[in-house]
């Protein structure tokens, strides 16, 4: 599934995810924003201040981050791949070793009561990198992927601070994250 193909599924939900996610970035805030979908509609909802300092792995939240809000933005390099919209290679990876934030923003290919995961190793690799970097790590993700695996497990639910998501989790999954200590934000309908 495509970046592009992704963008067009579910706008509404992805928009007030993405507004609850942006409540977690305060003023005078170090931020990092992966690429995904959901996460790209996060800059509007950014505070308006110059004091952020936002970097990203992807060439339209970079825009975004240019467009529509005062914050200083910094992109990645690297090799970019056009199906994802973002670098992650060892470029990207090297050069997220010269920063440290205050508020991580991620998404997944999914999470179980096991953990975050992901459809390309790399993505496991680098989202380590930013949980080792990272003050806060808040994982934005909207219910399709819950309860849901993939190829690869890259982070456990104790390396997550929130998940904001846009409905009710099941049971089992939400006394999981309860027990790894991780705030969940539900959004409600606008």
């Amino acid at each position: 599934d495509d970046f592009l193909t992704r963008q067009a599924d579910t706008p509404n939900i992805k928009r007030q995810i993405a507004k609850a996610a942006a409540t977690l970035a305060t003023d005078q805030t170090r931020l990092f924003l992966d690429t995904s979908t959901t996460i790209s509609l996060i800059p509007p909802f950014l505070p308006a201040n110059d004091q952020t300092f936002a970097v990203t792995n992807s060439l339209d939240i970079g825009d975004q981050l240019l467009r529509k809000t005062a914050c200083r933005t910094q992109l990645l390099g690297g090799h970019y791949l056009s199906e994802r919209r973002g670098t992650m290679d060892t470029t990207a990876l090297r050069e997220l070793y010269a920063f440290n934030f205050d508020v991580t923003f991620i998404s997944a290919a999914g999470l179980t009561t096991s953990g975050v995961y992901y459809a390309y190793l790399e993505d496991r690799d680098f989202k380590q990198q930013l949980r080792h970097q990272s003050q806060t790590v808040v994982l934005v993700l909207d219910h399709q992927r819950c309860g849901i695996s993939h190829n690869f497990c890259g982070l456990q639910l104790e390396q997550l601070d929130y998940l904001v998501t846009d409905t009710p989790l099941e049971p089992g999954l939400a006394q999981a994250l309860a027990n790894a200590q991780v705030t969940v934000i539900v959004t409600e309908e606008e």
